[in-house]
């Protein structure tokens, strides 16, 4: 049974944590991953993710089990092509074996140069942020100066020494 559905009493620098961010990609494939830092199963159900733009929905259902990861893609055979498995959920394709995110108005489209990825639980609380270039984000979920940018192709990855822990910060 998961547990901690919306993540209001979950430990500080814990929870469902933003892991990676594709932002900068060849082509229609930017994904997010997420992972599950918790001893328990997180519901993640109507959760989302938002560039603040754009909004893509976990429908109901969505349980992230501990210590394992979840990906949304924006294009699940983009995400296929590259990483040679598909991704958990996509939000602007039209792959029929993969379920959809529901996009809420239109999708995220993280800008190249700079933007904000945030995890949103069922209540619009942040969870979880990632600042990069040149955005200003200053909001929860993120405390420092955005993150550096990366080169096209490349993915920003959450350091990861012994665990996954959330410092807000880009360092």
């Amino acid at each position: 049974t998961p547990l901690r559905a919306n993540g209001e009493d979950w430990p500080a620098g814990a929870g469902v944590l933003l892991a990676q961010v594709h932002y900068y990609a060849w082509g229609e494939n930017e994904f997010i991953v997420l992972h599950n830092t918790l001893s328990e199963a997180a519901d993640i159900s109507h959760w989302y993710f938002t560039d603040g733009e754009g909004t893509a929905t976990f429908p109901a259902g969505t349980v992230l089990e501990p210590d394992t990861e979840l990906v949304l893609a924006q294009n699940a055979t983009n995400y296929f092509t590259q990483m040679l498995r598909a991704p958990d959920f996509e939000y602007g394709g039209d792959n029929l074996t993969v379920p959809d995110a529901l996009p809420i108005g239109t999708a995220p489209a993280l800008s190249n140069t700079g933007d904000e990825a945030l995890l949103m639980n069922n209540y619009g609380t942040c969870m979880d942020a990632y600042s990069y270039g040149g955005s200003y984000y200053a909001g929860a979920g993120w405390a420092s100066a955005a993150a550096g940018p990366v080169g096209q192709g490349e993915i920003a990855r959450r350091n990861r020494a012994a665990a996954f822990q959330d410092t807000n910060t880009s360092s």
